[in-house]
């Protein structure tokens, strides 16, 4: 009967730990009863045994089929949940009791010693049959790791699905079932499975590629407020006075980071828990210092961090074996008693508090570390248990689960050597900076940074013309004893719109050069640029960060400077006309031509440069000013200078004359703005003298050449326009272009000739000979080279 039972199972053994997407199982489960008319109900089908206990639970028949060949028989086997122990009858069937609601919960079968041989992960309300075989306990070996710690019950679901698909889960299988049937379950000596779980560590372990700050901090209405946006760590954050004297401390709650097999983590969004808020007394300046728990440094925000981060690690140990159970402590208060417990006891001689040290430094991975936790619940449940019962209201005195007997099984935590801490407690406990500082000033109503730089000169830009650009210089000193690392600057946008401004841009230091250091006592020159679209004042605030996560949308909450730039926008202060030619020689003689300026402001006007702006696509124009020192234009006046063009190529140009002044506002060095002239566009068009494309070659021979065989030879084509020319080439029976034609000829070869390959593959023993014709598409002209070889064999 064993064979033709285990053969019946098999069918639904894909689907023993969840329902099926077409009838979802959702509600609890209730009794069957008896028809209201004194009838009886339906007899049960096989796959929905099952009673509802006084406390709520449910009782399910479970089934165990051990491997054909097995050692032991089921007779010889005892079933383990949460609950209850039962023996297995003759018909590979016991009856355990479980929570009566969806979940994950665990299941193991122990033989006549104790020792636990088999495993299965179910969902108690399912309707699919409960069922323990190798198969199940290969998933649940892959499932019982610190990677599933931040799974929901529906996300283990579908990864046990993942597994069972995954390459390399055959391999397990078989391993274990070859153990089961041995009658020993030997995990320490299962490659297979080491091998699967590096696997899906490697694929599923969520990388940060850079370490940021976890924190905001940010003051508004008298208050500060430290936002944890990053970390799924806690921070316990304290308040300093300006002699450094402890005020109180508050909890940073952890993101409650949920994992997904395809998407990797997402959060729950922004809570309350998330948030420590504090009012602050009395002016002067403030420290806030928060820790995650790894500081070991004896403060009540570190201690506070530490119990807590423990209670969310217990809370995954947990996990592993119900859900359910886990799901019972949730409030901060029952997650620091738990933490609390757990930091200061030992597991197996070795204080938890002690191997989180080992943890931080990177000598155990966080997969040992759990491993700890988890014995230290397993000697202590009886406390654990009252901690959960406490403050759950939960009669736990019926919870008698094998914790310890699951040791043995738990030991490949430590023998993965390169365990990853591919759970997001593990990882961001890590990743994260362990003490994070922030300082501000308290001024009246008035909270701001403290301020660790200052700024030589201001940022007044002054009048600029509409539609161009001004550059303006600043000096930012380091006023500090201590070198200070700055991650950006940021300009605040219109209101209304998001980013960074439109119109104010750091042209210096460039995204390439930060982080910047400043050393003590030092300075850095930056460059700011204004470029106005329309008439009306322009004005931003700058911001320098100290803050390697600066770029977050959320500005200024780690500022060390802000300042602000201000522009005012005017009409044209100039005019200008010219006598530049529309026609201009070919490359090697330059033009002299007229520019007249008007000033129409009413302030003189210092000369420091006319250039002409060239539109993009048009190759340049060299165009000297050459006007004398001290150029003055005085209001309402007109001045002429002389400029000399020479154009390269033979092309349209097309551009914008630029007039720039000396800056007269007295702070910062530089230009004042460029203005945009009326009528100062310029087109016009070089000679053209012969064709647009050459060549130095005039003919080309191939002498003899073998019938079986080929040859190349090449020549060059130049090309005398900026223009973008398309070439063909024809030629004779034998002769063919290596790369074939036409093809382009673009702005590329204005400097470097195209080399052009012929081949010449004769087929007979015969003279071959004729014209290569090359011709344009530019103005159609033709460049013929004679061409001419000999077949022989």
């Amino acid at each position: 009967m064993k064979n033709a039972f285990f053969c019946t199972l098999f069918i639904f053994l894909a689907f023993s730990c969840g329902g099926s997407d077409d009838d979802p199982i959702e509600e609890p489960l209730e009794d069957p009863v008896a028809e209201e008319d004194g009838g009886v109900a339906d007899p049960v089908d096989p796959t929905d045994n099952f009673t509802i206990t006084e406390d709520g639970n449910v009782k399910r028949d479970t089934y165990v089929i051990l491997p054909n060949d097995s050692k032991l028989k089921a007779e010889d086997l005892t079933v383990s949940s949460l609950f209850s122990d039962d023996v297995i009858n003759d018909n590979h069937k016991s009856e355990i009791e479980l929570f009566n609601e969806s979940s994950f919960e665990l299941l193991f079968a122990k033989d006549k010693e104790g020792e636990i041989l088999m495993l299965s992960y179910v969902n108690p309300i399912s309707k699919e049959p409960l069922v323990i075989t190798a198969e199940t306990t290969a998933v649940a070996l892959v499932m019982m790791h610190p990677w599933t710690f931040e799974m929901s019950a529906e996300t283990k679901l579908e990864a046990v699905d993942k597994i069972r698909q995954t390459p390399g889960f055959e391999e397990l299988r078989i391993s274990v079932e070859e153990q089961i049937a041995t009658g020993t379950l030997d995990v320490a000596k299962n490659e297979a499975l080491f091998n699967l779980l590096n696997q899906f560590q490697t694929n599923l372990a969520a990388k940060e590629e850079v370490n940021v700050e976890p924190l905001k901090f940010t003051l508004e209405d008298g208050k500060v407020t430290v936002l944890n946006y990053r970390s799924s760590a806690s921070y316990g954050v304290g308040i300093y006075d300006g002699n450094d004297v402890f005020i109180e401390h508050k909890l940073s709650a952890g993101l409650n980071k949920s994992r997904y097999l395809e998407s990797g983590f997402s959060t729950g969004g922004e809570t309350d828990n998330l948030k420590a808020t504090f009012n602050i007394p009395s002016d002067g300046q403030w420290t806030m210092k928060a820790t995650s728990g790894l500081s070991f440094d004896g403060t009540l925000q570190n201690q506070q961090a530490a119990f807590y981060n423990t209670g969310q690690l217990t809370l995954g140990v947990i996990g592993i074996f119900s859900d359910r159970l886990k799901k019972l402590i949730k409030n901060a208060d029952c997650i620091l008693s738990l933490g609390g417990n757990v930091f200061d006891g030992q597991s197996e001689s070795s204080q938890i508090s002690d191997r989180l040290k080992l943890f931080k430094d990177g000598k155990i991975s966080g997969a040992y570390l759990a491993y700890d936790v988890f014995f230290y619940v397993a000697d202590r449940i009886a406390s654990i248990f009252s901690i959960i019962e406490d403050c759950s209201g939960v009669d736990t005195d019926k919870y008698g689960v094998n914790f310890k007997g699951l040791g043995k099984i738990l030991s490949f935590w430590t023998n993965i050597k390169s365990a990853f801490d591919t759970g997001a407690l593990f990882g961001d406990w890590l990743l994260y900076d362990k003490e994070i500082e922030f300082c501000f000033i308290k001024d009246g109503d008035e909270l701001r940074d403290c301020v660790y730089l200052t700024v030589n000169g201001d940022l007044d830009f002054g009048d600029i013309g509409v539609n161009r650009k001004s550059r303006y210089k600043v000096e930012i000193l380091n006023e500090t004893d201590k070198e200070i690392t700055l991650y950006g600057v940021y300009t605040q946008p219109e209101e209304g719109s998001t980013g960074q401004s439109e119109f104010f841009r750091v042209e210096y230091p460039s995204a390439g050069d930060w982080p910047l250091t400043i050393p003590p006592q030092g300075s850095f020159e930056m460059e700011l640029s204004c470029a106005p679209k329309e008439i009306r004042e322009y004005t931003t605030e700058v911001s320098f960060y100290i803050n390697p996560d600066f770029d977050d949308g959320l500005h200024g909450q780690d500022s060390s400077l802000r300042m602000e730039a201000v522009a005012n926008v005017i009409m044209n202060r100039v005019s200008v006309t010219h006598n530049l030619p529309q026609t201009l020689p070919k490359s090697g003689d330059e033009v002299s031509f007229d520019v007249a300026i008007t000033n129409n402001s009413p302030d003189d006007l210092k000369l420091a440069w006319i250039r002409e702006e060239i539109e993009e696509g048009s190759p340049t124009i060299s165009k000297r000013l050459e006007p004398p020192v001290d150029f003055i234009i005085p209001k309402d006046g007109t001045r002429t200078v002389t400029m000399k063009a020479e154009a390269e190529y033979v092309h349209e140009y097309s551009g914008t004359f630029v007039v720039e002044f000396f800056h007269e506002n007295g702070t910062g060095t530089g230009w004042l703005p460029p203005e945009d002239i009326e009528g100062n566009t310029v087109v016009y068009r070089t000679d053209s003298t012969g064709d647009p494309v050459t060549t130095t070659t005039n003919t080309i021979n191939f002498g003899e050449i073998n019938t079986a065989s080929s040859k190349s030879s090449a020549f060059y084509l130049s090309k005398e326009t900026f223009d973008p020319i398309n070439i063909s080439i024809s030629l004779p029976n034998g002769f063919d272009v290596v790369g074939g034609s036409p093809f382009l000829m673009d702005s590329d070869y204005m400097n470097i000739p195209k080399n052009v390959q012929i081949n010449f593959r004769p087929t007979e023993e015969r003279p071959y000979n004729g014209n290569i014709v090359i011709s344009n598409d530019y103005n159609n002209s033709e460049i013929i080279i004679p061409v001419s070889g000999t077949g022989v064999n």
